[in-house]
Formats: C-alpha cells, structure tokens, sequence
C-alpha cells in the first residue's frame, strides 16, 4: 500500500517525463525456502511497477525496479555473521563478495537520467547471478518497496485519472 500511495502522491506532481524507481528484490521473482512473506510483498511490488509503467506511460513518466541480490545491509546481517552461510552465499555470487551500497548508485543514476528515457516496466536483478538460496529462517525486520522520485519543472501535471482514483 505505501509503494501504492507513495507513487500516486508522486505522479500527480511529475512533470511530462518523469521517473519511479522502485526498490525491490532479487527474492521478489526467484523466492528462497523460509523468506515466503518477503519474497511475496517484493513480488507484489514487481507487480505494481509493471502495472503503474503501463498506466503511467502516457504521461511519459517510467516505472522500474532496482532488484538488489546480497548487500552489506542491516537485513543481510544474521547471514553475513554466520561463516558457513555467509561463505554459501558468496559461493554463488559471481564476484564472490557483498555487494555494498555503492554499488548500486549506478542503477538508480541511469535509471533516473534520460538515457533510460525508453525503458519503463523494467527489473534490474542487480548483484545476483540467478542462483536460488534456501536458508530456512527468515530474519526479523523488513525493507518496504520505496519510490525514489524525480519532479519534473511542471508541479501542475494531472496524472491519468484511472491511475489517480484507483485505490
């Protein structure tokens, strides 16, 4: 719901051409063993971007993913402190090493530039190299979907109204 609201509240301010960037998850289209709820509610974002990127294109505004795998984060912790899964998870990781917030800089800057203009419903699996883990226990807390958004100039934009009044 928050990823919802917080991208009808954006778009109804964007100008022609602007930009939703979600953050989601790598879990959110290829699920672990004991990471369900997760994996359910990135998938379920997936979901919205893709929707939203069709309802939103008129108005020129794209809506993608940023899908991190295994980041040095908070949430990665309980994995990162046990040796012999931390090690399992580096072992199918193509560069064999947590990715760090750094690395994901990149994707948010093209995805939020004109170079990525023609590129909307999109998912970057970012840091992942397609393997499935299976780790049983799913740790406390949880990352919400986040909208990082870009305001165009034109504060007066009205967004496609099927997408404003849907609720």
């Amino acid at each position: 719901t928050a990823a919802f609201l917080g991208a009808r509240a954006a778009a109804r301010v964007m100008g022609d051409g602007g930009r939703l960037i979600f953050t989601g998850s790598v879990l959110g289209e290829r699920p672990g063993r004991g990471l369900s709820a997760y994996s359910a509610s990135k998938a379920g974002l997936v979901g919205l971007a893709k929707g939203l990127a069709l309802d939103l294109a008129p108005a020129g505004i794209t809506v993608n993913v940023v899908a991190p795998g295994w980041f040095d984060s908070p949430l990665a912790d309980g994995w990162k402190n046990n040796p012999k899964r931390s090690a399992s998870i580096l072992g199918h990781t193509a560069l064999n090493r947590w990715g760090d917030a750094r690395d994901l800089a990149g994707a948010y800057q093209f995805l939020a530039s004109d170079a990525s203009a023609f590129i909307t419903g999109a998912v970057l699996n970012y840091g992942d190299d397609g393997i499935n883990y299976n780790f049983g226990e799913l740790l406390p807390g949880s990352i919400s979907g986040r909208v990082i958004k870009s305001l165009g100039p034109d504060c007066d934009f009205e967004a496609p109204q099927a997408f404003l009044q849907n609720i």
